[in-house]
């Protein structure tokens, strides 16, 4: 099994993919966690002179899932061109031939792709805590441990979206459909959670794919936003966070679920195109 996960890292290792990929990630995080800081300060700034009183407003830990969330996007592609590539370029015939079996191959990616999820976690987390730190002062940043925490949420959504790629590329095995799919994917689900909230059914819309995706770094980042916050800004709180989301650690559970369900189905479409 290292001899697989080292030649799947060789891999990744030999393309430009991984890092053409990391890049724009780690930007956008840092761009949208500068934007949406900045305005937290701005917030804070007119409360404390409407109340007159200093009042510290932590929208970072709003701001910073989103900057996140959309960083996954490309986490997600990474996971699905390289194994996609495979069956496109019919390599991956090569790959089994050399492999004790193909769950071997499987779990070699799994373990390769996941461990670049990680990386792409700290590059995204990091980029992202350096927008807020550019944005915020002291005062109106999140206490150590409340930061920590949501930054390891990260981490773990991002192995979970390079993970759950893996899957989708063995599924669809098309480079370009990986790159339109993902994001539009994403576009179409919030129009039809738009939909849904129309015609009085918006809780459907919150367990589809990105939405319990997304609600496992959103959910932590609205439940340490609350608990951050003085009683005085409750009302204020609960207008800025959407209390009709399910608890993180239900999209956690739920998107697990969505995990394994691409990851089977691209193992059994894999293993029939290959028989073809």
């Amino acid at each position: 099994m290292g001899a697989l996960i080292k030649s799947e890292l060789r891999k990744i290792l030999t393309t430009n993919v991984w890092w053409a990929l990391l890049i724009p990630a780690a930007l956008v995080t840092l761009l949208v966690t500068l934007g949406g800081s900045a305005f937290g300060m701005l917030l804070s700034s007119v409360a404390s002179q409407v109340q007159d009183t200093e009042i510290n407003v932590p929208l970072a830990l709003l701001v910073f899932p989103t900057g996140v969330n959309i960083g996954t996007i490309f986490t997600a592609i990474f996971g699905g061109l390289a194994v996609a590539a495979e069956f496109q370029h019919r390599t991956i015939t090569t790959t089994y031939l050399t492999a004790p079996s193909r769950t071997s191959v499987l779990l070699a990616k799994l373990a390769a792709y996941g461990g670049f999820g990680v990386l792409y976690g700290v590059v995204i987390v990091l980029f992202g805590s350096i927008g807020a730190l550019l944005a915020l002062d002291i005062d109106n940043f999140p206490n150590l441990g409340s930061w920590l925490v949501l930054c390891l949420v990260s981490v773990l959504a991002n192995v979970l979206w390079a993970v759950l790629g893996v899957g989708l590329g063995a599924l669809m095995s098309n480079q370009i459909a990986i790159v339109l799919v993902v994001p539009l994917g994403a576009l179409v689900e919030r129009l039809l959670r738009g939909l849904l909230g129309a015609q009085g059914v918006g809780e459907v819309g919150n367990f589809l794919p990105n939405a319990v995706g997304n609600g496992l770094v959103s959910g932590v980042g609205q439940d340490l936003f609350m608990d951050n916050i003085g009683t005085s800004m409750r009302s204020m709180g609960r207008a800025l966070t959407d209390a009709s989301e399910p608890s993180w650690w239900l999209s956690g559970l739920v998107f697990l679920g969505y995990l394994a369900l691409f990851l089977g189905l691209g193992r059994l479409v894999a293993q029939r195109r290959d028989i073809a």
